[in-house]
C-alpha cells in the first residue's frame, strides 16, 4: 500500500517542486520497491496500490488535476508487463476541502484491497468507482486521401527508421 503521493491541500511553491516530489515520492519509489522485491524473488507475488489524488478527473469542475501525477501511470502500467505476477494499481481519491479523508473514504479503500480489479487506474468519489477501461474502436469510415498524388508532405521529429517507413508507404 503506497500513500506518498497524496498531497491534499497542500500546494507546492512551484510546478518544479510538485514534479521532484511526484518523481522521488512515486516514480522512483515504485521503481526501486518493485526492484527490490524483483531481487529478492517475492516480486512476482506482489500486489501494489498506489492511493493518490489528481490523477483521474472524473468531474472536471470538482476534481483537481494535477499534471505531475501522471508520473505513476508509467510504471502502473509498464512494471506489470515486465513482471509477470506483478499487479501495480493507481487509486485516486478525492480528500474533502480540508484536505482530509472522510469516513465513508475510508470504507471505499478498504473495499480496494480486496477488489479483483484487472484496470491500473481507478478513481474512488463519493458516488461511486470508476475504474479506466480500454475497448476496441470500430474501424474509421473510408474517405477522400487528404494527401495529393505528388504534394509535398513535411515530417517533423522523424528522422529515425519509423519516420522514414511512413516516408516510404506515404507515396
Amino acid at each position: 500500500i503506497h500513500f506518498w503521493t497524496i498531497t491534499g491541500t497542500r500546494i507546492p511553491e512551484s510546478e518544479l517542486d510538485a514534479f521532484e516530489a511526484c518523481v522521488d515520492d512515486g516514480f522512483f519509489s515504485l521503481l526501486y520497491l518493485v526492484r527490490g522485491a524483483a531481487s529478492n524473488g517475492f516480486a512476482n507475488r506482489m500486489h501494489v496500490q498506489v492511493f493518490t489524488d489528481g490523477i483521474a478527473a472524473v468531474d472536471p469542475k470538482n476534481d483537481r488535476n494535477l499534471p505531475e501525477k501522471g508520473l505513476l501511470v508509467g510504471p502502473s502500467t509498464v512494471l506489470p508487463m515486465e513482471t509477470i505476477g506483478l499487479t501495480l494499481r493507481c487509486v485516486d481519491i478525492s480528500l474533502d476541502s480540508v484536505g482530509e479523508m472522510s469516513a465513508q473514504l475510508r470504507e471505499e479503500i478498504v473495499k480496494e484491497f480486496s477488489c479483483d480489479s484487472r484496470s491500473n487506474l481507478v478513481a474512488l468519489r463519493p458516488d461511486g468507482r470508476y475504474a479506466q477501461q480500454l475497448f476496441k474502436m470500430p474501424d474509421l469510415p473510408k474517405g477522400r486521401p487528404r494527401l495529393r498524388p505528388g504534394g509535398t508532405v513535411l515530417l517533423t521529429g522523424a528522422m529515425g527508421a519509423l519516420g522514414l517507413r511512413v516516408a516510404e508507404h506515404l507515396y
